[in-house]
């Protein structure tokens, strides 16, 4: 199993200029980069490793300071990402039935509703940590969602709506904005108990 660090499809990104800087710079200019792994501390944001046009190599950047137009500034609301990673244990699939889909989510403490599409989901792992409880804590999973607004989000699934034309059409909330009612299952099933 993957630790700490684990590779993702590559994402073709910019970086924030005040990132690269450490925010000292105001006159420096975002910069393209091709992400291509991700890191999860314990109690920090997920961290993305990049390679930059110019050859160097920069890691552990956060989703915030990531964007898909050259000309946005790096999310100071920190909407990106809404909790800190459960897990030093980290893997990466792209789910097929979400590829390339169109979803509507809510980002940030306001829950503003937006539009993007899925990159790609994490999901961590861990004996006694909060990443496998089966509480109103557990079972952490991030879908990546590149935002028609140009910001990266990493997102669990009672923030995502997805609308798959051939699945999700006529869906309560697609047609009518209501959202779906589902709540957060909390029994840890095993196949040896009842």
């Amino acid at each position: 199993m993957p630790e700490l660090t684990t590779n993702i499809p590559l994402l073709q990104a910019y970086v924030s200029d005040d990132w690269l800087s450490n925010y000292t710079d105001p006159d420096r200019k975002n910069e393209e980069c091709l992400f291509h792994a991700v890191s999860s501390l314990p109690g920090r944001a997920l961290g993305f490793h990049g390679l930059l046009r110019n050859g160097a190599g920069i890691g552990r950047v956060p989703a915030q300071a990531i964007l898909f137009d050259p000309d946005l500034e790096e999310d100071t609301e920190k909407t990106g990402q809404i909790w800190d990673n459960p897990s030093v244990n980290v893997t990466c699939i792209v789910l097929e039935l979400f590829k390339d889909t169109k979803v509507t989510f809510f980002a940030g403490s306001e829950k503003e509703k937006l539009e993007g599409f899925y990159e790609f989901t994490l999901d961590w792992h861990g004996t006694g940590t909060i990443a496998e409880a089966a509480d109103d804590m557990g079972w952490k999973s991030g879908h990546v969602i590149r935002g028609d607004n140009g910001y990266l989000y990493i997102l669990p699934n009672n923030r995502i709506c997805w609308n798959s034309p051939a699945w999700t059409e006529g869906s309560r909330f697609v047609n009518t904005g209501v959202w779906p009612d589902i709540e957060q299952h909390s029994y840890t099933y095993t196949a040896e108990s009842e």
